[in-house]
């Protein structure tokens, strides 16, 4: 048995009495709209469901300019904001998956890299501090009904118990395929945004916010977070879930509490009134499944190329300058990315 298919029976084993709530931890650009789109959350019985509860922090982050500074930096005024703006976001996380009954379930989407405790994925842009520094002290919260300690593997900014109250499911994919589009997709969305979202973020917290959201070092931690606590989390790669839907989603509803009768893998393409309704930055996300009518093979990342082989590629997408980071990243979240993979949910 593989360590995939041993993660999935613990999971399977522990199906009735594991959490009643999913969190699907991804990462911008990993096919987690299609995936949420197959479950059909909206058609499901009794089904709380969010996400994106911890956008507003990136887009925070960008703007206050804490994300290209080191925490050592930070004012007090800075640290208050951010505290109060994380306790916001977990609040509302809370209200949207509180159970109105004894049978629900409940599932949210989140970026896992929006909600790593912020003295930690700065540290990661910037660097550790110099000539001897000391680090800055990790910023915590609290939730209501949730003892507030936090052991060494969690970096995020939710306590161990709130952390341990959610059935993780983890969707990667390949870095080359995932940075890519992040790199192309976040560019564009900051280039729309100008004058609206982002408007007060500069050229170095535009590729600060790039360089927090390219990589895998944040989801592995938080995977052997789980591990330290007897949790096997679900762990769904890209490739799998577009080459058979079927058989991955309607194993993944039932480990979740969905009714797999109830998942779709054809729709209709957002009409014109659709798209005029979203905010620009999600139109840009959402493009590609929002033209579609199902699921697309096109981009499988076992098809893509080496990140040498894919430089002629990048160089004419980005210029030189950025195909050299982009493969740099690549080639340092590829460790990350296998180890996850080699974890995933089989069919």
């Amino acid at each position: 048995m593989s360590i995939g298919d041993e993660a999935t029976a613990r999971n399977g084993a522990q199906q009735q009495r594991g959490p009643r709530r999913s969190m699907l931890i991804t990462i911008p650009r990993s096919c987690s709209n299609l995936l949420v789109r197959i479950l059909a959350l909206d058609k499901q019985d009794n089904v709380k469901h969010g996400g994106y509860h911890f956008l507003g922090a990136m887009v925070h982050h960008a703007n206050e300019h804490t994300i290209d500074n080191a925490p050592e930096t930070w004012t007090d005024e800075q640290k208050i904001a951010i505290h109060e703006l994380f306790a916001g976001n977990i609040a509302s996380l809370e209200e949207d998956t509180r159970f109105d009954n004894n049978t629900q379930v409940a599932f949210t989407k989140e970026h896992c890299n929006t909600f790593i405790e912020p003295t930690a994925l700065s540290r990661f842009v910037n660097g550790e501090p110099k000539n001897g520094e000391p680090r800055a002290a990790p910023l915590r919260w609290s939730v209501s009904g949730y003892e507030s300690l936090y052991s060494e593997l969690n970096e995020t900014v939710m306590p161990d118990a709130y952390l341990l109250s959610w059935r993780p499911v983890f969707l990667i994919r390949h870095p080359v395929r995932v940075f890519e589009s992040a790199l192309r997709n976040m560019t564009n969305v900051f280039e729309e945004c100008a004058e609206g979202l982002t408007k007060n973020s500069t050229n170095a917290s535009k590729q600060a916010t790039i360089d927090s959201n390219t990589t895998y070092k944040f989801h592995r931690s938080l995977y052997n977070f789980y591990v330290s606590h007897g949790v096997r989390p679900i762990v769904i790669d890209a490739d799998d879930l577009l080459v058979n839907p079927k058989g991955i989603t309607q194993k993944l509803a039932l480990q979740i509490g969905l009714d797999p009768e109830r998942l779709q893998y054809e729709w209709n393409p957002a009409s014109p009134d659709e798209l005029k309704q979203k905010e620009i930055h999600m139109r840009i996300m959402l493009s590609s499944l929002d033209a579609s009518k199902g699921i697309k093979t096109d981009k499988l990342g076992s098809n893509a190329g080496s990140p040498e082989e894919m430089m002629p590629v990048w160089i004419e997408k980005f210029g030189e300058e950025k195909a050299q980071d982009l493969r740099g990243k690549v080639e340092m979240a590829l460790p990350d990315y296998e180890y996850l993979c080699e974890r995933r949910m089989m069919v």
